[in-house]
């Protein structure tokens, strides 16, 4: 009989005296949400380094200007990938370094040097993430402006430019 008294407590709650002792202790809880609030705040600012991106986008040129077929443009949309391991290199990224004269601190500040496609196309999007926003935009700026030569060099084939509408020269080089 014991049991059946004590199941029967057990499925009986009181709202009312629940409501009641949360509000008895509200200063504390209410306190306790301040706090955490508080040091979260203070180990966002002190622990954890802020990152800005800079992004640009290029195009992959498919060769020839006159006339441009579908073959031109699923060649330079297939280019991307190969565009994009060239432009993460060494090659481009040591004379980037070397331009900026940040030798002594690139590994501190640029956290990481992204290349994507965009949906598919012939596009790439370059993306810097660094430490200090000046920083992530003069690399990604310089990416632009050194990688269409070293890609050109490198694969002899296509061009490819920064920024829609400036001037190229004969070998599709921005200027």
């Amino acid at each position: 009989m014991r049991k059946d008294t004590y199941q029967e407590q057990d499925e009986y709650i009181d709202l009312g005296r629940l409501f009641m002792t949360l509000w008895h202790h509200a200063g504390m809880i209410l306190l306790c949400g301040v706090l955490c609030a508080v040091l979260g705040f203070l180990y966002s600012v002190v622990f954890i380094t802020p990152l800005y991106e800079s992004k640009a986008m290029m195009i992959v040129n498919p060769g020839q200007r006159d006339i441009v077929t579908s073959d031109q443009i699923n060649s330079a949309e297939k280019l991307v990938d190969t565009y994009s391991v060239i432009i993460t290199s060494d090659t481009v990224m040591d004379q980037v370094i070397s331009n900026l004269s940040m030798e002594h601190n690139y590994k501190e500040d640029v956290k990481s040097v992204g290349v994507e496609p965009v949906n598919g196309t012939q596009v790439m999007e370059i993306s810097v993430l660094a430490t200090d926003p000046q920083v992530a935009q003069k690399v990604c700026t310089q990416i632009t402006q050194v990688a269409p030569g070293v890609i050109v060099q490198a694969v002899k084939a296509g061009s490819m430019e920064y920024g829609y509408g400036k001037e190229k020269s004969k070998d599709g080089m921005v200027e």
